[in-house]
């Protein structure tokens, strides 16, 4: 199949399975849910994983740039929707040892859905 048809057929399965109902997901990735630490990912990130794991078409022989290519394309697959930033703020969150990582946060223009990939399994207090 050429690539070109792979990578939108692979979109388009992204967009539909993205599209369904939680519950319908959570069978789509046809295992029981992953928790760690108390957090349950959540089920669409369940099927994503799943789905790159069919997908992996990892090749020892392919060259890093045919690499390159074939995960700017998975990245393409699950980009989503574009949105508007209004405004970017550089941050800096203080790190052990004195050291620190850069970071950002945006203001949108509109706000965009909220949505959590995460549920915690904690009781809310």
């Amino acid at each position: 199949m050429g690539e070109m048809l792979r990578d939108r057929l692979v979109r388009n399965l992204v967009s539909a399975l993205g599209g369904l109902p939680i519950a319908v997901q959570r069978r789509v990735s046809g295992r029981a849910p992953i928790s760690i630490d108390g957090q349950t990912l959540h089920p669409e990130m369940q099927w994503a994983l799943k789905l790159l794991t069919l997908l992996d078409d990892s090749d020892p022989e392919l060259s890093v740039a045919d690499s390159r290519i074939r995960i700017a394309a998975l990245a393409r697959a699950f980009s989503g929707r574009r949105v508007t930033v209004a405004e970017v703020e550089d941050l800096v969150i203080p790190a052990r040892e004195a050291s620190c990582v850069p970071a950002g946060t945006c203001r949108w223009n509109p706000p965009p859905r909220p949505r959590c990939w995460c549920t915690s399994t904690v009781a809310a207090g």
